[in-house]
């Protein structure tokens, strides 16, 4: 299956005021999804980071709906963005996925989001804040438009002389410019 999947950083939830050593962010595979509402994590990540339950939250996921355990992290992906006290469920993701983190649209609408496919390469990137829109239809139909216009463009009208030089160059086997 493929999947979008990225280093990704949590810790327990701090602020700047009581932030914790360097060593507080452990390093875990994550998935983005964009069918997902929010972020789940699995017991290992409960488990590596130290995470207490902060409540309980009903989800519906493809196994159903479930009541989940939440927890408040702060997240950090490689570009350096972080996300402060985010609520996620405790869960457990799609084995052969290769991840420990699902990062939902809670996180993927805080930013630019675009996924490309250049020579068979998929690339996906990810900024915050938000920077423009991105529409890959409309810049479709532009380019469509473009090109239509340059093809129904009425050819240009040469004046006698310079259909005369252009007869010449032909007879001289020279090309036409």
């Amino acid at each position: 299956m493929h999947v979008l999947r990225t280093d990704c950083h949590i810790a327990v939830a701090h602020t700047q005021a009581d932030a914790l050593g360097p060593d507080a962010y452990k390093g875990f595979k994550a998935i983005w999804d964009t069918g997902a509402t929010g972020c789940v994590i699995t017991q290992s990540v409960v488990d590596a980071v130290g995470l207490k339950p902060t409540g309980m939250k009903q989800v519906h996921g493809v196994a159903g709906i479930h009541t989940c355990e939440t927890y408040l992290v702060n997240i950090r992906l490689p570009n350096k963005v972080q996300f402060a006290s985010v609520e996620v469920t405790k869960g457990i993701l799609p084995g052969g996925e290769g991840g420990d983190i699902l990062l939902g649209m809670d996180v993927i609408t805080t930013g630019d989001f675009a996924v490309t496919n250049m020579g068979g390469q998929t690339v996906f990137s990810f900024r915050v804040p938000s920077q423009t829109h991105i529409d890959f239809v409309q810049d479709a139909h532009a380019a469509n438009k473009a090109k239509a216009a340059q093809h129904t463009q009425a050819p240009k009208m040469m004046s006698r002389q310079e259909r005369r030089a252009a007869e010449r160059k032909a007879a001289k086997g020279k090309p036409l410019n």
